[in-house]
């Protein structure tokens, strides 16, 4: 909802609390979180400092949203071309592990970080991982690649009023 600090926040605090018990594969997830919201506003360094510090686990159900924040540091840091190679290799990861929103994730991102090329990379793979998955986040996910790669101001503009009617003001 653009409350990215916030969201840091509580991010770095459940990596705190998972590291307190051990727990370091939701450690690095929260780590990643922390990262993702910290790119968002453009100082990313610290957050990211913190994920390569920490080791990697075995356990890698979230690894696509780690990549996807490191793939964001990339893409706020100018090298957007890096940025989309990690996107899409996140979202394959996802998908050849039945992780279809994860997946989605990644490709949104990659359309978000790459523009119009982006999308265009993203439309066809996007609709494979919208099958089978539910609700208005990944609807609008979907919509909003398939618009910016069809280059459709209205149908940008209908994403648009959908991001805002779920609170997610920040897409």
């Amino acid at each position: 909802q653009g409350r990215l600090e916030e969201a840091a926040r509580a991010f770095n605090e459940s990596a705190g609390i998972f590291a307190d018990i051990g727990e370091f594969g939701p450690r690095r997830w929260g780590l990643a979180g922390g990262v993702l919201a910290a790119a968002q506003t453009g100082d990313p360094t610290a957050a990211l400092d913190a994920l390569d510090a920490s080791p990697p686990v075995a356990m890698r159900v979230m690894h696509p949203d780690v990549e996807r924040a490191r793939a964001w540091c990339e893409a706020m840091t100018g090298h957007t071309d890096a940025a989309a190679a990690r996107l899409t290799a996140a979202a394959e990861f996802a998908l050849a592990r039945g992780s279809r929103g994860l997946a989605l994730a990644a490709y949104h991102d990659l359309a978000r970080v790459g523009h119009v090329e982006g999308a265009r990379a993203a439309a066809g793979p996007i609709g494979d991982a919208a099958i089978g998955t539910e609700g208005e986040l990944c609807r609008l996910r979907l919509a909003h690649v398939q618009a910016m790669a069809a280059e459709d101001p209205e149908a940008l503009a209908e994403v648009a009023a959908g991001w805002e009617s779920i609170g997610a003001t920040l897409f």
